[in-house]
């Protein structure tokens, strides 16, 4: 499969939809139209701007807003802040706590933080 648009196949691949995204960018809320292709010869769809952009099928954040916000939670749950905090550093993203305590629950907190700052 190819990262670049434009250089689709049209042989293998044939454009099933079209649709708006809506997804939550470092520098805030974005909303693109999507393609959707089929593809021909493994029968599965493929979504070629999820590759360029960085973002997972379903989620609504992409990747490098994810680990910025997983960045300012580890500092500053060390220096013992609350969500509150990372809310009103991300306010043109419109997050609510939930979506902070959630990432933080899926993430390997044990891996991130060093052991000497860990204490349970």
């Amino acid at each position: 499969m190819t990262n670049n648009l434009s250089n689709i196949n049209k042989n293998q691949y044939k454009v099933a939809w079209t649709c708006n995204r809506t997804v939550n960018t470092p520098i805030g809320i974005g909303t693109f139209k999507q393609r959707v292709y089929w593809d021909k010869i493994n029968k599965k769809h493929y979504y070629p701007i999820y590759e360029e952009f960085g973002i997972k099928k379903r989620a609504r954040i992409t990747n490098d807003l994810y680990f910025e916000i997983l960045d300012n939670l580890i500092q500053n749950l060390i220096s013992k802040k609350g969500y509150f905090n990372i809310q009103s550093e991300f306010k043109y993203t419109s997050f609510s706590k939930n979506l902070i305590s959630r990432i933080f629950k899926n993430v390997k907190i044990e891996k991130l933080i060093p052991e000497k700052n860990l204490k349970y």
